[in-house]
């Protein structure tokens, strides 16, 4: 596997990794334990990615707590562009 991208900021949010070979797509460990979590494909308007207008290409990484929300990290598989996606607040 190979490192598609990564940034410092947001706790690691922006680090996602896909296989050349098969197109897996995984996340890292938040805990940063040597696993890779595997991101799942949305369906209905969750699925197409509103900045390149592509249908059915987004796939979620798992949830986590960020600014007092919950969020998912989503990746195009069309225009490999990556963002934060609000599923929403959480309570303090």
């Amino acid at each position: 596997m190979r490192e598609a991208t990564q940034s410092g900021e947001r706790e690691r949010a922006k680090e996602w990794w896909r296989c050349p070979g098969c197109g897996f797509l995984g996340r890292p460990d938040l805990g940063g334990r040597p696993v890779l979590h595997p991101f799942r494909e949305l369906t209905g308007d969750d699925a197409d990615f509103v900045f390149c207008g592509w249908e059915d290409c987004n796939r979620a990484g798992e949830a986590f707590a960020w600014n007092s929300r919950l969020c998912e990290w989503i990746v195009c598989t069309a225009c490999g562009r990556e963002n934060v996606r609000r599923i929403k607040r959480v309570s303090p």
